[in-house]
């Protein structure tokens, strides 16, 4: 597997490898004081990283670690709703920080699952699917708050992403259900579920959106989801245009015409066909429910869905920047 992990260094700190030492550590955090909490935590978690450990150790750790991490992330996440652009230095920092935990708690995973896949570690088949799980989650959530700040994507991560399904694909370990209470609506997900929706939002193109519509999009995505597929058959729509991506490379899926000499076994095909006539389906009815679009995270507006069927039925001719952007 290729994948983005630290070098690590078994004698470069003393944070503890034992689980029991750890979470005697989160307990002793001053979450009253969220700032220090957020200091003392990322730092314990980038030391956990660099340093060995038994894998057994580290998946225990890193469970250990996620409720503490979810607190702090969420706390990050009010500092970025609603704010002006360009960011603010301060903004730009908390930014920062929000998509440097998510990288590192992704890391964690990521060293177990590179121990199973060289054999290092003889992983039992539920823990490698909650590593591959839990990595992807968090290196989607990575894009999805580059997305609420129309921020660049780090390099690798479409790479991570998709090394992490072929992994899975190869394991058989795509279908089956795993409890995750970070969901916006769900209690439950598959890797494949997981790696449907991390597509979506980008297929959405969501640096065309309106400001809070990323996260919106990100809740509809988890139930809309259920009726889209992955194959490694091409199947053109009515236009003779295909959802595709490149699990061998470094970036987002597409919607392209289909090109049969530019196609490989690297490829991945999504169908949205029910989606994109869900979204019809919504746009036809009679009188839309405009209080349910506020009140629940996942229901779209009018305006939102009639812009998310053109986006995902348009398939543009440049995917570019005319000249460079910061």
């Amino acid at each position: 597997m290729q994948i983005r992990i630290c070098e690590q260094d078994p004698f470069g700190n003393n944070f503890p490898t034992q689980p029991r030492k750890v979470k005697a550590w989160l307990k002793q955090l001053p979450l009253v004081n969220i700032g220090e909490t957020t200091r003392q935590f990322y730092h314990g978690l980038m030391s956990a990283n660099r340093k060995a450990a038994p894998y057994k150790h580290r998946l225990e750790t890193l469970e250990a670690m996620r409720p503490t991490a979810r607190a702090i992330l969420n706390n990050l996440q009010k500092h970025l709703i609603a704010r002006s652009f360009p960011l603010p230095p301060k903004t730009k920092k908390i930014m920062h920080l929000h998509l440097s935990i998510l990288d590192e708690m992704a890391m964690g995973y990521k060293f177990i699952i590179l121990e199973a896949a060289s054999g290092e570690a003889r992983l039992d088949k539920k823990s490698t699917m909650l590593c591959v799980h839990r990595a992807m989650r968090y290196l989607g959530e990575q894009l999805q708050v580059t997305s609420q700040v129309y921020a660049t994507n780090s390099e690798g991560i479409w790479k991570d992403i998709n090394q992490l399904y072929l992994f899975a694909e190869n394991h058989s370990l795509l279908d089956k259900p795993i409890k995750d209470s970070d969901h916006y609506e769900l209690t439950r997900s598959s890797i494949l579920d997981v790696f449907k929706q991390i597509n979506l939002l980008a297929l959405a193109n969501p640096n065309s959106l309106h400001q809070g519509e990323a996260e919106k999009l990100c809740a509809y995505f988890e139930k809309a989801s259920e009726v889209c597929s992955v194959s490694n058959q091409a199947i053109p729509d009515s236009e003779g245009n295909i959802y595709c991506l490149d699990t061998a490379g470094d970036g987002p899926p597409a919607y392209i015409v289909k090109d049969d000499s530019a196609l490989s076994a690297s490829h991945r095909f999504f169908n949205l066909s029910e989606l994109i006539e869900s979204l019809k389906a919504q746009l036809h009815e009679a009188v839309p429910n405009k209080t349910k679009t506020i009140t629940h995270r996942s229901v779209l507006s009018a305006d939102l869905a009639r812009r998310l069927q053109k986006i995902l039925t348009t398939n543009t001719t440049r995917r570019f920047q005319r000249i460079a952007k910061d």
